[in-house]
């Protein structure tokens, strides 16, 4: 029977794959319980990684306050485009405030406000702490004197008099880097000046100077500071309908978010009333003028009716005298608020399309005008200006928003132009009325006496400014009144405290736990990486999965410092696995009195010379006789392993230099003799291919059952392929964890072109992680190999 057939009996149907499969994830375990140790190490590494990081770096809290708006709810509607934007009025409004809260203008104040001009650190090991009310000293600056801004100088306190000021930094100003590189010392409670700083340092009450200790001093750009907290602040109105606005900032000072929150709103509120004080302001200092003038003229009328009296001993008027007096002061009254009114309207007609002069412009109401229609559209016209200049903080002209607001701006503008227009017609119907009763009272009044006329004259006069001042003193307590009583538009309804601040990100537990998964996932990755990316040979059950060739034995890993362990450690595992190599050996050429074996190996290294001897080796200790050849004529290594002269050897036979008789060396071992390369020759291959190896095997084959070559490797020279025709049997080793995919598929390729013949494969280096045994403990049966080493 032909070895290809008993290969062909013994080896299994198998599906090769051109390329390696994905990660196995039995072979994961296997590498991962083998470099267990590695885990726990770099599990321990990520708990204090993760203990070092939550010491250091302080935890990230969300401080929030909330704001409830006061929006106007009025549902006056006087012409179409106001119906149609009545339903987003009160949501504009909420958006606006958002807006306002998140401009530059008012968080830049807030920061002016709370003085945060400068900023102090600890530094420590690895990190800087920042000291925000527990400062240990006091950066006093004249004002207008010139500070390096988000430049960060170390300060290290040498005495209790003395300090170095260190720094080395690179600021850019106007897209131009600077260099800013010194160290110098300074002295508490004088100035420290150079070209860049120039302040005075000042100890705080209660700071105790401590050896190592290292501060860092930054003076703050609060125009850059505005910028950073504007893009960290979050501003969420409510749910649509809702006038409440929640503002969050997430910080790991909560003690100065917290300060930062409360400041802001402040800020936003006094910037509302700001503007309802200023129209207040506006109408008081209207009244104030017109008081002013009418109280000099009512002292010098009440001057006049009394010299007039004492002059003219004048008597009382009578009732019919009265009632005249009567009605012509009312009437010039009347036509004075006629008057009034009527030049209202005018300044109203001419300012009613400047933003600037309407803030200056009064409510109707304050002249007596009860038009209620005008009001609404005064009251209107004055709120959609100030929305729009709102807005203009956070908004374009060509937004939406704008655009929109700016339409009925315009339309507004429309409609109280035409009604100023049919106001002024009535107004000066209405004062052309009051003139022409006027008229006719005087003429009545003509039959009084001269002198009752007179002093008639002056009372009129009297009694209308003072009336005027009358009037006038009322509206300014109502205004004054409405002034005083002036609510806020935004109330604070969550104070920004330690209550609303909330943990953000993991505390302290979860922080460790992700220390040490990190820890772990390093050495899997690596693993991972291994196993996705190999290219050597590692598991056996990978390579049965991808090789033609039946694999007829596996030769275990030699922990021996000897290359015949076969000899010297008789009952040891590797021994064994070698004599299960010799009978799958004997059992596929046991038709065949004289076999001759071929050694081969893809790359150098994986370990020919050694299997061929322990093989020569296990068959001759089995009382057969063994010629082991090396046909390495390149770098032979036989010798070395038996102890033998390399000359004569293969090569001189070959050469016709030597006979038969001179090339065979007997051994150590009974029954095996050796047949080293010989003399090291210019052309191995050309060499090889002489007529004469046929006849060297023919008489071999008289004199030994089994002829071994050990071979060069065959995917680096083609000495080997010299050996096969002769060859009962080709054995390609692979070692585990050196040979690569690359050369099984060599194999593979070989057996498939037909280049070889009577192929088989032992796999050499097998350990108990590339047979998937990891942790089993059967190797008890063996004894112990350390105790039956053969002198």
């Amino acid at each position: 029977m032909s070895v290809n057939k008993e290969m062909k009996k013994t080896k299994k149907h198998i599906v090769v794959q051109n390329e390696p499969g994905g990660i196995n994830l039995k072979q994961l375990y296997f590498s991962v319980y083998n470099n267990k140790y590695w885990f726990l190490l770099f599990a321990g590494i990520g708990l204090a990684g993760g203990a070092l990081y939550t010491f250091f770096v302080p935890q990230k809290y969300n401080v929030l306050t909330s704001v409830l708006v006061k929006t106007d709810n009025s549902q006056a509607t006087l012409t179409t485009v106001q119906v149609q934007n009545q339903d987003n009025k009160k949501n504009n409004s909420v958006q606006d405030q958002v807006g306002v809260l998140s401009s530059y203008t008012l968080n830049l104040q807030t920061l002016q406000n709370l003085g945060w001009n400068v900023s102090w650190a600890r530094k420590n090991l690895l990190t800087t702490t920042d000291l925000f009310k527990d400062t240990p000293f006091i950066a006093d600056t004249l004002p207008g004197t010139r500070q390096v801004k988000s430049v960060p100088l170390v300060i290290t306190p040498v005495s209790n008099t003395q300090y170095t000021v260190k720094c080395d930094a690179v600021q850019e100003q106007y897209g131009r880097k600077h260099k800013i590189n010194f160290e110098e010392t300074g002295y508490f409670g004088k100035p420290f000046k150079n070209d860049y700083f120039n302040f005075t340092l000042l100890k705080a009450p209660g700071y105790v100077i401590s050896d190592g200790d290292s501060f860092t001093l930054t003076f703050n750009d609060l125009n850059q500071l505005a910028k950073s907290y504007q893009e960290e602040l979050k501003i969420t109105p409510g749910d649509e309908g809702s006038d409440l606005i929640t503002i969050e900032l997430a910080s790991r000072e909560p003690e100065r978010a917290i300060d930062y929150l409360r400041e802001l709103v402040n800020v936003y509120i006094k910037f509302g009333l700001t503007e309802k004080n200023r129209r207040a302001a506006n109408t008081v200092r209207f009244i104030d003028n017109q008081i002013a003038g009418i109280s000099d003229s009512l002292q010098a009328t009440g001057n006049t009716v009394s010299d007039f009296k004492a002059n003219n001993n004048a008597i009382d008027i009578n009732q019919q005298s009265t009632a005249i007096v009567n009605d012509l002061n009312k009437s010039r009254g009347d036509i004075a608020a006629a008057k009034m009114q009527l030049d209202y309207y005018s300044n109203l007609k001419r300012y009613v399309n400047s933003a600037t002069a309407m803030k200056g412009m009064v409510a109707p109401s304050v002249v007596g005008i009860t038009d209620a229609s005008l009001n609404s559209l005064v009251a209107k016209l004055t709120e959609l200006f100030h929305r729009r200049e709102v807005l203009s903080y956070t908004a374009t002209d060509q937004s939406p928003e704008i655009i929109s607001l700016n339409q009925e701006i315009s339309y507004t503008q429309k409609t109280i132009s035409e009604n100023l227009n049919n106001l002024i017609s009535n107004a000066q119907l209405q004062l052309q009325s009051l003139n022409s009763q006027e008229s006719r009272i005087i003429s009545a009044k003509t039959v009084l006496p001269k002198t009752e006329q007179n002093l008639n004259k002056i009372k009129r006069k009297f009694d209308f400014n003072n009336d005027l001042y009358s009037y006038l003193l009322q509206k300014r307590s109502e205004a004054q009144i409405a002034e005083a009583s002036r609510d806020p538009d935004a109330q604070v309804i969550d104070q920004a405290s330690f209550g609303t601040a909330t943990l953000k990100g993991f505390g302290t537990a979860v922080k460790l736990l992700i220390g040490m998964v990190l820890g772990l996932l390093l050495p899997l990755i690596y693993l991972t990486g291994r196993l996705l990316f190999k290219n050597e040979l590692k598991y056996v059950t990978d390579i049965k999965e991808q090789l033609q060739p039946a694999i007829i034995g596996n030769i275990l890993h030699n922990k021996f410092d000897n290359e015949l362990p076969v000899i010297t450690y008789p009952h040891s595992e590797i021994t064994e696995s070698f004599r299960s190599l010799r009978i799958s050996i004997q059992y596929l050429l046991k038709d065949l009195p004289h076999k001759v074996i071929s050694v081969h190996s893809s790359i150098a290294g994986e370990g020919k010379t050694f299997v061929s001897s322990n093989l020569a080796a296990i068959l001759a200790i089995n009382n057969t006789r063994v010629l082991l050849i090396d046909a390495d004529l390149r770098q032979p290594r036989t010798q070395q392993i038996f102890k033998l002269q390399n000359a004569p050897g293969l090569s001189d036979y070959l050469k016709g230099t030597a006979v038969f008789n001179e090339i065979i060396k007997p051994s150590h071992i009974k029954g095996l003799h050796v047949v080293t390369s010989g003399e090291k020759p210019d052309y191995p291959s050309e060499l090889l291919a002489n007529h004469r190896l046929e006849g060297f095997i023919t008489e071999a084959k008289k004199h030994f059952e089994y002829i071994i070559f050990n071979n060069s490797p065959m995917g680096i020279v083609k000495d080997g392929m010299m050996v096969v025709p002769h060859s009962d049997m080709n054995l390609f080793l692979l070692r585990m964890n050196k040979s690569s995919v690359d050369q099984l598929y060599y194999i593979n390729e070989l057996l498939n072109e037909g280049v070889i013949k009577n192929v088989v494969v032992a796999l050499n280096n097998v350990t108990d992680e590339s047979q998937g045994m990891v942790g089993q403990k059967g190797h008890g049966y063996y004894n112990d190999d350390r105790l039956l080493k053969l002198n």
